[in-house]
């Protein structure tokens, strides 16, 4: 069962990231960085990181304070930008896509499959 769940924590970090990495060249690459706070989502947010942040050299880390019940946890994954897509590869070399649907200076939102558990969807606030 603790493997599940780590396994889903990592894709759903990834999905995470690979949503909010996803923008139309330089201005969603721009636009992306930072600290984002997930607001609202499909998924249950238990299941899902607090916070992502991305970072201009295109690494990134989400963090949960009790993610799954399994306390606090922290990962680090890279990030790139093609089009409209954010391609979010965790250390297991697992890779995830999500397409942006809205990415503002304060908003983010992203939709994608997410490791097999359906299609998704991540409302975030920058903060």
């Amino acid at each position: 069962m603790r493997n599940w769940k780590l396994f889903a924590l990592v894709c759903i970090t990834v999905m995470l990231v690979s949503i909010i990495a996803v923008g139309c060249g330089n201005d969603y690459k721009k636009a992306i960085v930072g600290k984002w706070e997930l607001t609202e989502s499909n998924m249950d947010k238990s299941m899902l990181p607090e916070v992502i942040e991305f970072f201009a050299d295109g690494n990134a880390k989400s963090e949960s304070n009790d993610m799954m019940g399994m306390g606090y946890y922290t990962e680090s994954f890279t990030w790139k930008i093609e089009g409209k897509n954010v391609l979010n590869t965790v250390s297991s070399g697992v890779t995830q896509k999500y397409t942006i649907t809205e990415l503002t200076s304060t908003r983010l939102t992203y939709e994608g499959t997410f490791f097999g558990l359906g299609d998704v969807w991540f409302k975030f606030t920058k903060k």
